[in-house]
């Protein structure tokens, strides 16, 4: 829950997986796993985190999108 609460008030992948003490790969792996259950737990994750429903829209849209994958690609790439 906590690293959905960065990365949906803008924290990078990187910045989520160093402030968990995680690896990238988990953050990434984590996600996967929430959007898969997205329609089921956007009331809980509003609730929880207290943030609006356009902030998870935005978080989902990045999300389908494939714009964390290319993120990642590319943070690979530099490594």
């Amino acid at each position: 829950m906590m690293a959905l609460k960065l990365l949906v008030n803008g924290m990078s992948l990187t910045g989520v997986a160093d402030a968990m003490n995680v690896k990238f790969e988990t953050v990434r792996r984590w996600l996967k796993v929430v959007s898969g259950q997205r329609g089921k737990i956007d009331g809980q994750l509003i609730k929880k985190l207290n943030v609006s429903q356009a902030q998870l829209d935005t978080l989902w849209a990045y999300i389908s999108d494939n714009s964390l994958r290319k993120r990642a690609i590319l943070l690979k790439k530099k490594s």
